[in-house]
């Protein structure tokens, strides 16, 4: 089906995803959200055509006002204005900040659980749309310290909750999961040989994943072994309703690593593998609400 890249643009404009939701309308935000996303690329190759038309005819009608007339001078500095307002639409559409947002785990996680979820059970979704080193995600910033190469260093540290959300499967099971990203921005500073400053900025990014499965005893059990990820944690508690299992994993990713959704659905399904139906047991008759 198509989706509308007004309505991708007005999500990312609002900078976050945030409500309850049944699951189609969740996968047709975030089709939307990447309609919005593949658009940005033709949008780009075509405002870089433009600066080069606009650069060209500046150059001409600069030519014709000096060499003929002033009445030149108009076309001379609409040329100039088009070609810098092209130059700051260039700039925002090569923009990499929409690799790093929730858009890229909502399609696969939401057409993985969709089919499973209860009846009429809405989700609670909350998402980040925004980049993991926005201002309003500093948590704190060290410092000022100096090293052999850099007079001038400081460290930034960032909190982002990429994504948060609780929903009910059709077999009972309550499910929460969320991603957080753990980010530092290092800013070193020093001068070039002709006493200008010249910023350098490196970047180290750390995901936290976390899944919390609340089984219905009446449905379901534990009956096997999970299959998880080598550095993933997990718990098992006992409560009056069922074993609630609760996983959790620390990943480092690369500064440039787009988010994907395969590390939790990796923890649902390593957990999955230990969860069986109770022969007998009588499903939902109505739905969830």
């Amino acid at each position: 089906m198509p989706y509308s890249i007004d309505k991708g643009k007005e999500l990312y404009a609002a900078g976050k995803i945030h409500g309850r939701w049944p699951a189609p309308e969740i996968l047709d935000m975030a089709g939307s959200l990447k309609a919005f996303r593949d658009s940005l690329k033709p949008r780009l190759k075509k405002t870089r055509l433009r600066i080069v038309i606009f650069i060209i005819s500046s150059v001409i009608f600069a030519v014709l006002t000096f060499a003929w007339s002033i009445f030149w001078l108009i076309f001379l500095l609409a040329s100039i204005l088009l070609t810098v307002i092209s130059i700051v639409k260039a700039v925002k559409w090569n923009d990499d900040r929409y690799n790093t947002d929730a858009q890229s785990v909502l399609t696969p996680l939401f057409t993985c659980i969709g089919p499973d979820l209860a009846k009429n059970s809405p989700v609670t979704l909350s998402a980040s749309l925004k980049p993991p080193f926005e201002k309003e995600f500093l948590v704190k910033e060290g410092q000022k310290y100096s090293t052999f190469a850099y007079p001038e260093c400081i460290d930034r540290f960032y909190k982002r909750p990429v994504l948060n959300l609780e929903c009910r499967l059709i077999d009972g099971t309550r499910l929460m999961a969320g991603i957080v990203e753990h980010s530092m921005e290092k800013v070193l500073k020093k001068k070039n040989p002709r006493g200008k400053w010249k910023t350098k900025k490196k970047y180290r990014r750390k995901l936290g994943i976390r899944v919390r499965i609340q089984l219905d005893r009446a449905r379901t059990s534990l009956t096997g072994q999970f299959k998880l990820p080598s550095d993933a944690v997990v718990r098992v508690r006992q409560s009056p309703r069922g074993d609630v299992i609760l996983l959790s994993l620390r990943r480092i990713v690369r500064d440039t690593e787009p988010l994907n959704a395969s590390l939790l659905l990796d923890l649902m399904a390593g957990a999955y593998k230990a969860v069986a139906p109770i022969p007998g047991a009588q499903g939902p008759s109505g739905g969830g609400r």
